[in-house]
């Protein structure tokens, strides 16, 4: 499998924190992909294995601009205890909803698959990728201490936004999607809480963690190139995440202290970190099939963009699928 991050950077804190909903339209081609990959990570949720220290069952509630009228018809509606919020909804929007959902500490979770994959006989080789006729041709020999080459019988191609660049697929149609958080210090935030103008991805979120966490975001740009936070954005999304959730503030403790006013100076000794991610976004969806080069069966899995999170165990499924189907000769 030749795998290029969800991410650019590869910290993938930014929308990995949280499974959470954004379409209104029912035609998503993937949403069944999106409900099935919930369940199977809500089942994780709630189990206690190696894997469940990662999750954390939380509230959630969203906020929507547009389209009340078909709140009850909504994809969303799959989810746990989803129901709609009465009309008092902060900047004017047309609607909310509620349900149940969980977040996830990514890194940790990445960090723990991994070791099952290990633990389970697999072998990790890292190595630079230029053109996939290396693949082809000698498999992992060009970056392997082996030397033995041999063709590969399955490539998988989950290479990201270098699928732009490797020679051999260099997919035009493969655009940066960048956003950007901040990870504060506040284990009394118990409900996550994201904001919608229309667009796919949130103008505000926050998303408690398992670990007394949050992650606060809801700047994204597209066709955006730059691999750093920007200082400057601070403000901006800290003003966003107060907007939707003004419980970000430290609660006043038991002898009186505390419980201050909603403003950023508050915030700011809260801050732990800050982060962005560039994610491939795909021109026409994402690309999910199989061709035969060389003998050698290639599978394109890599364009969801966003969605990565929503749909990773049932892209791999499907992935594997399509492996098997063109492997039965």
């Amino acid at each position: 499998m030749v795998d290029g991050n969800i991410g650019m950077n590869g910290s993938n804190v930014v929308v990995s924190a949280c499974f959470h909903g954004h379409k209104l339209e029912k035609s998503s081609n993937y949403q069944e992909m999106e409900m099935a990959n919930f369940s199977y990570l809500w089942g994780l949720s709630d189990r206690s294995e190696m894997l469940h220290n990662c999750f954390r069952r939380i509230p959630m509630i969203e906020y929507f601009k547009t389209g009340k009228e078909a709140a009850q018809d909504m994809p969303l509606s799959y989810l746990p205890e989803f129901q709609q919020l009465p009309d008092r909804n902060p900047q004017t929007s047309a609607f909310g909803v509620s349900f149940s959902t969980f977040s996830v500490d990514i890194e940790h979770y990445r960090r723990d698959l991994l070791n099952q994959f290990l633990c389970g006989g697999g072998f990790l080789h890292r190595g630079s990728v230029r053109h996939l006729e290396q693949l082809l041709e000698g498999g992992i020999s060009s970056f392997s201490r082996s030397g033995i080459a041999a063709p590969p019988r399955v490539i998988v191609l989950c290479t990201g936004i270098g699928t732009r660049y490797l020679g051999g697929v260099e997919d035009p149609s493969i655009y940066p999607v960048r956003i950007e958080t901040r990870r504060l210090r506040a284990p009394w935030v118990v409900t996550g809480k994201a904001a919608y103008t229309g667009s796919q991805c949130p103008t505000a979120f926050v998303i408690p963690l398992r670990n007394g966490d949050v992650i606060v975001g809801g700047v994204t740009t597209v066709n955006d190139w730059y691999p750093k936070p920007r200082p400057e954005m601070t403000d901006r999304i800290l003003n966003r995440g107060l907007s939707i959730c003004p419980e970000l503030t430290p609660p006043a403790t038991e002898n009186g202290t505390g419980g201050s006013a909603a403003t950023l100076d508050v915030l700011y000794p809260l801050i732990i970190g800050e982060y962005c991610d560039i994610y491939a976004g795909r021109e026409g969806g994402p690309r999910l099939q199989v061709e035969l080069k060389n003998k050698v069966v290639v599978v394109y899995n890599y364009g969801f963009g966003y969605d990565a999170v929503r749909t990773c165990w049932t892209a791999a499924a499907a992935a594997d699928a399509l492996i098997e189907e063109a492997t039965k000769a």
